[in-house]
């Protein structure tokens, strides 16, 4: 037996040589050790199998090279789905008679076996109509591909301790099909747990997600409210979990092999063949006289929980003609009025809205009043953008928002980098004084490539056996209705949501706060300093805040003598200066404002001052200084540039703020700042939040200072010697220098 550590094979040597058999099972006592030895398969004889990811991507390998009628991951996911479902009803029937011997099998030859799995497809296709399209093909693989892909799935039982392994793989075929095409992308396990938690469906309640993909988030709603029933001690609790599957789990989305998929995952956890429609959620014009109940079911205020992750992407709208024929409110201009209140025109947005925007408006819809509950999962940009302050303003007005959970970057960087955050909504005006609990986890127990990360222990330095995943842990302790232990306040901390109209922003990255404002004040203290804003030193005058002038032409860098300065050459205090980026004289002149026309207009920077990214950086936060000689760059429009003006009451030096500037309380404050915007870090206005300790006593503030400037006239002296190696040189021909 040849083992790898993940898979094994037969390697078998006789008198003809070497032979290698895969896809077997482990022999048993009795079982033959013959290499060609076939023993017909009974449900006891499978076993759990190692990584269902791991095989369906070996037969997608397989049949994309091999298959002689196609080989599109389209049609894989086709055929495997058929298969699949196939497999699973074959188990199905095995559950109820143990001694039946198993059909999904291999044949004594390739085309005996495509023959004998074909019957059986037509068989489970007339059982359960409702799993196929009537025009679909049966099969359309050719039988090599059939019997490979049934020798890789016959020894493993689909149906075994982990239930939604099929639903996981179904989620992994689809995503290399489609890989994020309509904004659609694999919800992991632990967001959807989430969201289910959070929401709590009961026994009585009914369930909709109008974006259902393969089921992810109805088959975990199925699992919650199969453990409420199952706290009952009555007989007919069969009987109870059947009719709520069939009556109370409602599901809609617009792809056919997608709702299939659904349907079989439902089947194969708790025979929930209810409805599940292929249609479109938004566009509710397109229900009528489609052969289905959908019109007569779907109804404006009737759904006590909506559980979704609905397609999202800033190329993929609603159109202004759907939305005018929807009466979609969410796509109409909305403008502030003199109370500070945000409120809809009658006017449509012409390019038309994002479709995350809509499925929210659609979803808010047909929840029922006053009890229903919405657990959605969104672009976190929606929330904290200046263009969808609306957003956040009418929701906090309008609705009671029970639980702001973020979503760590990691759960969908896999298909794109989304930052993302799950909001769950009452459909009721908020109470009284009511607060909403705010969560702030940052780990998910993957990374973005889907490998598991482990804690670190710092008492032994090394990574533990524990995995890494703060969104399980703020789950488990908001349901538990605990206070958190001290070092897991972000997990769990509550804000009243009268509070959120402040700033409108519904970040819980942002509204964490406290956290760093409390080892920011412990500083201060530490300092005997006060705490100013820098929004406070720019009103006073104090110092000035602009930014970069822009990027110049690519077929620019490289030719010229003047360094075009981007966000990745701001580091450690110092700007990098890159010859492979320097421009032309004339072409900064552009930027900095010099023309004919008018007279002219420094824009350059000058002596010290200090540079900071802004954006699409993770050194936001972090100041470059600008040395005597750098005066003559260009910067990126994603900097900033502070400059300390030299009359100021606080007598405030660069060198004192810089000092400042990096101490490390001063730079966590950017975790809460620094939002994604689309998918791109982002500071926006909120600069003007960050404080810094100003020290009241003259001794401290100059140690400080002098420290640092002592620093800074060392390299001025140093510079003085790059000099002398350029004259050695020549200095038309030094190049690569020291900064």
């Amino acid at each position: 037996i040849w083992f790898n550590g993940f898979e094994f094979a037969f390697v078998y040597h006789d008198q003809q040589g070497f032979h290698v058999r895969r896809n077997r099972p482990l022999p048993r006592p009795s079982d033959s050790l013959d290499k060609d030895a076939r023993t017909l398969l009974k449900i006891s004889d499978l076993q759990d199998p190692p990584s269902l990811k791991d095989i369906f991507s070996k037969i997608r390998i397989y049949v994309a090279s091999k298959d002689t009628k196609g080989g599109r991951d389209e049609f894989i996911l086709e055929n495997l789905g058929t298969l699949l479902i196939a497999k699973i009803v074959d188990e199905m029937r095995s559950d109820v008679d143990p001694n039946r011997e198993l059909e999904f099998q291999t044949a004594k030859t390739a085309v005996e076996t495509a023959a004998n799995i074909k019957k059986l497809v037509q068989a489970v296709r007339s059982e359960y109509k409702q799993l196929f399209s009537e025009d679909q093909e049966s099969l359309t693989l050719d039988e090599n591909s059939i019997d490979h892909i049934v020798k890789s799935l016959q020894n493993w039982r689909l149906l075994g301790h982990d239930r939604h392994a099929v639903g996981k793989a179904f989620e992994v075929l689809k995503g290399r099909a489609i890989k994020g095409q309509e904004g659609q992308y694999f919800t992991p396990p632990q967001v959807v747990q989430a969201a289910v938690r959070l929401a709590k469906p009961k026994t009585t309640e009914v369930v909709l997600d109008p974006a259902c993909g393969t089921g992810g988030f109805l088959a975990a709603a199925l699992d919650y409210v199969y453990g409420e029933f199952e706290k009952s001690p009555s007989s007919s609790i069969g009987m109870y979990k059947k009719n709520w599957a069939n009556n109370n789990l409602f599901g809609i989305d617009k792809d056919d092999l997608t709702i299939r998929f659904c349907k079989a995952y439902l089947t194969l956890l708790g025979d929930g063949q209810g409805p599940i429609y292929r249609n479109d959620s938004i566009n509710q014009r397109k229900w009528k006289n489609n052969g289905t109940d959908i019109s007569s079911k779907v109804q404006p205020d009737f759904f006590d929980v909506i559980l979704t992750n609905p397609p999202f992407g800033s190329d993929l709208k609603v159109s202004e003609e759907d939305a005018r024929a929807e009466q979609l409110t969410f796509s109409k201009k909305w403008t502030e009025n003199l109370l500070g209140e945000y409120q809809a025109e009658k006017e449509f947005i012409s390019g038309g809205q994002q479709i995350g925007i809509i499925f929210l408006e659609r979803c808010l819809q047909l929840l029922k009043p006053e009890t229903g509950r919405l657990s959605i999962i969104l672009p976190e940009t929606f929330f904290h953008s200046k263009g969808f302050k609306w957003l956040s303003d009418h929701l906090i007005r309008q609705h009671t928002i029970t639980h702001l959970i973020n979503i760590p970057m990691v759960a969908f960087e896999e298909f794109c980098r989304a930052k993302t955050i799950l909001i769950i909504i009452e459909k009721r005006l908020p109470p009284k004084n009511h607060k909403v609990i705010c969560s702030y986890p940052e780990t998910i127990g993957f990374d973005k490539n889907g490998k598991p990360v482990y804690k670190f222990d710092n008492r032994t330095g090394k990574l533990s056996n524990d995995i890494d995943d703060e969104l399980t842990k703020a789950i488990d302790i908001i349901t538990s209705n605990k206070n958190p232990e001290p070092g897991d306040e972000k997990l769990s901390f509550t804000i009243p949501q009268s509070d959120l109209l402040e700033s409108r922003i519904l970040s819980t990255q942002y509204l964490f706060t406290a956290y760093h404002r409390k080892a920011l004040e412990l500083v201060a203290q530490t300092l005997n300093a006060e705490l100013i804003s820098l929004e406070q030193l720019v009103k006073e005058g104090s110092i000035t805040v602009r930014f970069g002038h822009g990027s110049p032409s690519s077929r620019f860098h490289g030719i010229g003598t003047i360094p075009y300065v981007k966000v990745i050459h701001l580091k450690n205090w110092r700007i990098n200066e890159d010859p492979n980026y320097c421009i032309p004289e004339e072409t900064a002149r552009g930027f900095w404002g010099f023309n004919l026309r008018k007279s002219p207009d420094d824009r350059r920077v000058h002596a010290w001052d200090l540079l900071t990214p802004t954006r699409a950086s993770k050194n936001i936060g972090h100041f470059a200084m600008v040395l005597p000689w750098q005066t003559q760059i260009v910067l990126t429009k994603e900097i900033m540039v502070l400059r300390v003006n030299s009359e100021n009451k606080r007598k405030i030096t660069p060198f004192l703020l810089l000092g400042l500037f990096s101490l490390k309380q001063v730079i966590h404050q950017y975790d809460s700042l620094v939002l994604m915007q689309t998918n791109r870090e982002d500071l926006g206005d909120r600069w003007k939040e960050v404080f810094i300790p100003i020290p009241k006593n003259d001794e401290k503030r100059d140690e400080i200072e002098n420290a640092v400037k002592g620093y800074f006239d060392g390299l001025v002296t140093a510079r003085e010697k790059v000099s002398n190696i350029s004259r050695a040189l020549g200095d038309e021909n030094f190049y690569d220098r020291p900064i």
